[in-house]
């Protein structure tokens, strides 16, 4: 039996193409990206149980820049609480009124499976494709 070869277009590992899904991982980068919109990031930080010292040192820092702000104050928290994760930070946003955003963070905590923060649970961004996708097929959802 002759085999095809398979024909590849673009860069399988920046686009593996469908069915293939990687768990949105617990990042800075991806936090960032799902609480863009909320302006609170004080109050969501101090709901995240960050010292007020410490957000005043951040709005220092960022000389009150909103988006530094919330990125700075973000990368403290994962890197700091052991216990970040998706659901935690839902139930922040909750407490601040961001409903909608909590519903959607918790999702991606579902869809994850609630794994601590990437600093402390690391995600296999660095592996071959390959290796990815075999891991993926063993963690049941």
């Amino acid at each position: 039996m002759a085999t095809k070869p398979l024909l590849v277009s673009g860069n399988v590992e920046e686009n593996p193409g469908p069915g293939v899904a990687e768990p949105y991982h617990f990042t800075v980068k991806n936090i960032r990206r799902q609480i863009s919109s909320v302006v609170d990031w004080k109050d969501l930080g101090i709901e995240l149980d960050i010292d007020l010292a410490k957000l005043n040192e951040i709005e220092r820092n960022c000389q009150g820049k909103v988006g530094d702000c919330r990125i700075s104050m973000i990368d403290f928290w994962v890197n700091s609480d052991t216990s970040a994760s998706w659901n935690k930070l839902a139930a922040a946003l909750e407490a601040i009124s961001q409903n909608v955003k909590a519903k959607e963070v918790r999702e991606l905590g579902r869809k994850e499976g609630a794994h601590a923060c990437s600093s402390h649970n690391p995600p296999p961004a660095a592996t071959p494709l390959a290796a990815r996708i075999a891991s993926t097929t063993d963690v049941p959802l």
